[in-house]
């Protein structure tokens, strides 16, 4: 717990990278991983609310996705270790909107993220291997959102 809590104050801090904070993807993890993108409900469904049969994303249902081949792969990394696409030191107060998900397999890992809509943009950080849930801000600018829209598209 304690070494969540420095992590997301370093990241605060520093304004680094998703990716410089969350040491269970790597690069070399990357060339490797199945990386599935995801069109989400815009809101969580609870637990004992789950349809038997549908798919959810953090408890987000689960309306398109696709996986990628390993040529988008690289891209992914890329938008996600880019600390421009990342606001420290603030923290929005608007609702999270799902819209679109992201999920990386990698040596037994997985790691689900879920984005919120434009108008808010933010992000949900989801590693298997510490089970916390990490909230992230993102800049209106940032190159993340308009990846995945791309790429859910395809």
């Amino acid at each position: 717990m304690m070494r969540a809590l420095i992590a997301a104050m370093c990241l605060m801090l520093a304004g680094s990278s998703l990716l410089a904070q969350v040491p269970q993807i790597k690069e070399k993890d990357f060339k490797k991983a199945r990386v599935t993108v995801f069109k989400v409900s815009q809101f969580q469904t609870a637990p004992l609310e789950h349809s038997i049969g549908v798919e959810y994303l953090l408890d987000y249902q689960v309306t398109k996705k696709r996986e990628l081949s390993k040529e988008e792969v690289p891209e992914v990394r890329t938008a996600l270790a880019d600390s421009a696409n990342y606001i420290s030191g603030i923290s929005k107060s608007c609702p999270f909107i799902g819209q679109n998900g992201l999920r990386i397999e990698s040596k037994g890992r997985i790691t689900d993220i879920i984005i919120s809509q434009a108008g808010c943009s933010k992000m949900i950080y989801h590693a298997s291997t510490d089970g916390q849930l990490n909230y992230y801000d993102l800049t209106k600018e940032n190159a993340i959102q308009p990846m995945l829209e791309r790429l859910i598209r395809k």
